[in-house]
């Protein structure tokens, strides 16, 4: 709480999930970031939901450590990877 400032009452009411996969279940989209460049990771591919109008509860940014993003099999829970430069890593 102390380092959310402004966003205290968010993170209260922030919805807890035990794994990564049930937090996507009713997501149309997920979209996972990564700081490193994923060339061992197979393409990802839209998953059920992805379709426009499936009926979910819109998209979700999966975001990991800011240092290596997410491992592996996250990101592969995700339908589309992305990868966000950092200070610590080469564009």
């Amino acid at each position: 709480m102390a380092m959310a400032v402004h966003a205290a009452d968010l993170l209260r009411s922030a919805q807890i999930y035990g794994t990564l996969r049930e937090a996507l279940a009713d997501r149309d989209l997920s979209v996972g970031t990564t700081a490193r460049l994923r060339a061992d990771l197979p393409a990802p591919s839209p998953g059920p939901g992805a379709a426009a109008g499936a009926g979910g509860a819109g998209p979700a940014l999966v975001f990991g450590p800011e240092e290596t993003g997410l491992i592996n099999s996250d990101l592969e829970q995700c339908q589309v990877s992305i990868r966000i430069p950092t200070g610590n890593t080469p564009a």
